[in-house]
């Protein structure tokens, strides 16, 4: 991926108002008397949506969180709320992967014995064995999950040590697949439309970040993404893949001099063929204001790409930037998209996307869960993009109370997004597109 450093601030361009249009209501996802956290979401080929969370019951002595879900077909149709895990210990951080054809994988950690957990979900809400993925003994501090297009799941963990997990249609567990020292959170996984995984990682005491392409059979070579820098810490790359098995990758790279640190986001293109393009920095402390904070990618089919992150204006306030960067490398302009933080994009192949994000970073206002008080609700926003020309639509409020959102597109660009609200007694709640 080459190209040159865009200069400068804009304003956001229009795309078509229909890009925002007829979004449902607000939809309630746990049942009544229920709360729940970690919501995330994962979508099919057809546009059925399965939302996953940790939920509670405070009227049921001993059992702690369960980890539930529930389906809403491309109908529109909202299926039962379906708990995965008995009643006993907390379970929490679940993560969760769709193929084509609806088959699903819900990952999620036992914090009792820190053993990651997982479940299939057939086409139709059926559930599947419950499996323990990691060998006994075996600690994870946090989980990821992916699926083929096929139906093949993929479940990756950080811990000691670090190490993945294929697990097939039928719900057999594949050979452990170590992978060796890791960081803080669990490495990022994708599958390309050909079937192909990548995994990537932070090494080294986060001094590189690392991928390779994995099968059942085991891990391809380890190709260094990042980590040329001296004194240089990197984040877990973020990554994506076009429709021709190109991967891509968003990583963060962190350096501190005299007591203040700076980051930069660096993307890097990593062909199908095996070959690295050139690592192009696409946010810095120059052009986003002060600090890059935290990153997210989206591609289209062809390579196009949107990447957005937020910044630290001050101790009290950040906003939420977006940049295009075409297939050829070439890098739009800045964009300032609103005021918040922690913001995250998704595309379908044909380049409609949506970046989202929640107003107020932590410790957050009176009343969310950051702060445990009551009060004022935190707002979640997003803004519809073009990934194909990087045209971003006008800000919309996709809830006055919510936080933690998580989204997923279909590949026909139906969107979802479901999230937790930010004031007692936080249930699930969830928007959905035409």
């Amino acid at each position: 991926m080459a190209g040159t450093i865009g200069k400068g601030l804009a304003s956001a361009p229009a795309v078509p108002p229909s890009s925002q249009a007829s979004w449902t209501p607000t939809a309630a996802m746990t049942a009544d008397g229920w709360q729940g956290s970690s919501t995330v979401v994962s979508t099919d080929a057809a546009g059925d949506f399965l939302s996953a969370w940790s939920g509670i019951n405070n009227k049921t002595p001993g059992c702690y969180n369960y980890i539930q879900i529930r389906i809403r077909s491309h109908t529109g149709e909202l299926g039962p709320v379906q708990t995965l895990t008995p009643c006993g210990p907390p379970m929490f951080f679940p993560r969760v992967a769709s193929a084509a054809d609806g088959d699903a994988i819900v990952a999620w950690i036992d914090t009792k014995t820190s053993a990651v957990e997982a479940r299939r979900v057939s086409p139709g809400g059926q559930l599947g064995p419950l499996l323990t993925v990691t060998p006994p003994n075996a600690q994870a501090l946090s989980v990821s999950v992916a699926m083929s297009p096929t139906g093949l799941a993929l479940v990756a963990w950080d811990g000691q040590p670090t190490a993945a997990r294929f697990i097939s249609a039928n719900s057999a567990l594949s050979a452990v697949l170590t992978i060796g020292s890791g960081g803080a959170t669990a490495p990022a996984l994708a599958f390309s439309s050909s079937g192909a995984a990548t995994l990537a990682w932070t090494a080294n005491g986060y001094a590189e970040a690392v991928a390779t392409r994995i099968t059942p059979a085991g891990l391809g070579p380890f190709t260094v993404i990042e980590g040329t820098a001296g004194g240089t810490v990197y984040g877990v790359p973020e990554i994506t893949d076009d429709s021709n098995g190109n991967t891509y990758l968003l990583t963060r790279a962190s350096a501190s001099s005299g007591g203040r640190t700076t980051s930069r986001l660096l993307l890097r293109e990593w062909s199908a063929s095996g070959s690295l393009g050139p690592s192009v920095q696409v946010a810095n402390p120059v052009q986003s204001g002060t600090l890059a904070i935290d990153g997210s990618l989206a591609v289209d089919g062809a390579g196009d790409a949107v990447v957005a992150w937020s910044s630290y204006l001050s101790d009290s306030a950040s906003s939420v930037y977006g940049r295009h960067v075409s297939s050829a490398g070439n890098l739009g302009p800045v964009v300032r998209l609103g005021s918040g933080f922690a913001p995250a994009v998704v595309a379908d192949p044909a380049g409609a996307g949506l970046v989202y994000w929640q107003s107020t970073a932590p410790p957050g206002p009176p009343g969310t869960v950051t702060s445990g008080n009551s009060g004022a609700p935190t707002t979640l926003y997003s803004r519809g993009v073009a990934v194909t020309s990087g045209a971003f639509s006008d800000l919309m409020t996709l809830s006055p109370n919510g936080e933690t959102p998580d989204a997923a597109v279909s590949p026909t660009g139906r969107f979802a997004v479901v999230w937790e609200q930010s004031t007692i007694p936080w249930p699930v709640q969830a928007r959905f597109s035409p």
